[in-house]
């Protein structure tokens, strides 16, 4: 069974970025920084529609208030599938460096060239979440209700009556007659339940799946659901490495989130009572700025060894795995 090591891949991680002639930093400074300036675009441009929309008032401006909606939903839809294709985009090229072939700004794109099957793989892992959210749903309301944690609950539900008179004539809950103030608190036993479930279950499948982007992007597998079985197969025996190595980041993964809190700036700090010398506007852009600037300056110092270091975990796995069909045959 291949050896995750943590230590020994961060160390040839760190080698491979610090080697004379790594592109692993310069590459970093294109992806990160598109990112940047595109968030910055983009937010520019939704600035300008939502002052032209403000003006587009009444019948008469009705056309071209949703010909600039529909705007900001495209530019919307543009981010979000871009940014995720553009990252595979580096991982590909991560793996490349960890194998040390020649790799460059231009491997950044050949993610776009698997566009149907990386989109395919997002939308399938989304099926599998829903579907895991939903089941456990209905598992953990079952279970709550045959508990005397339900106890509370089931005497507000109790007080309310016939249930048949709080449905519309579809069929459906007419919430507006629930009396949500009373209920929430004696639901938080069945909510502490549904954490308590869904976080390994969620656990289980993020580590089962994990290879999944890494074989698309090389092009190993030609469909999603391929992949994910694929997968399974690879992180056999390895699911409990993989978490050991994902601890050894846990720093830079709470940088990250904390990075997130910079990009609302602009709301925090007026909640708290703090106000910002600047107009609105102004403080938008400077909350954006802030971040992505920080966002180079995280990545430029630690992304390239960690993404080292799961391609490195990954080639690993994956010439194991090799190495087992060879002996069969």
């Amino acid at each position: 069974m291949a050896e995750l090591n943590g230590k020994n891949l961060r160390r040839t991680a760190g080698e491979l970025v610090s080697a004379p002639g790594s592109p692993a930093r310069r590459l970093v400074l294109i992806h990160t920084g598109l990112v940047v300036v595109l968030n910055l675009v983009v937010s520019w441009l939704n600035l300008l529609l939502n002052e032209k929309i403000g003006t587009t008032g009444g019948l008469s401006g009705m056309g071209l208030r949703s010909v600039l909606e529909t705007m900001q939903t495209l530019l919307s839809y543009f981010t979000t599938l871009f940014v995720p294709f553009w990252s595979a985009g580096f991982l590909r090229a991560m793996i490349q460096l960890s194998r040390s072939q020649e790799t460059g700004p231009r491997d950044l794109l050949l993610s776009f060239r698997r566009f149907g099957r990386i989109i395919s793989r997002s939308l399938l892992e989304m099926v599998i979440l829903l579907g895991l959210c939903v089941g456990l749903t209905y598992l953990v309301t079952n279970v709550f209700l045959l508990t005397p944690f339900a106890r509370d609950f089931l005497t507000v539900m109790n007080s309310l009556g016939d249930v048949n008179t709080l449905l519309l004539p579809d069929g459906s809950l007419n919430l507006e007659l629930l009396p949500v103030e009373q209920l929430i608190p004696t639901m938080i036993p069945m909510f502490i339940m549904y954490f308590l479930a869904f976080l390994p279950a969620y656990a289980f499948l993020n580590y089962q799946f994990r290879m999944t982007l890494f074989l698309l992007v090389e092009g190993i597998d030609r469909s999603a659901p391929a992949s994910f079985f694929a997968s399974a197969r690879l992180m056999k025996g390895h699911k409990w490495q993989m978490l050991k190595l994902d601890l050894h980041f846990w720093w830079f993964y709470v940088l990250e989130m904390l990075l997130t809190c910079v990009l609302y700036l602009d709301l925090i700090l007026p909640a708290l009572g703090i106000a910002l010398p600047v107009n609105a506007d102004a403080a938008f852009f400077i909350t954006i700025a802030l971040y992505g600037i920080l966002e180079l300056g995280l990545h430029y110092w630690k992304k390239p060894q960690v993404d080292l270091t799961y391609a490195l975990a990954y080639d690993a796995i994956f010439q194991e795995a090799l190495g087992k069909i060879e002996q069969q045959n």
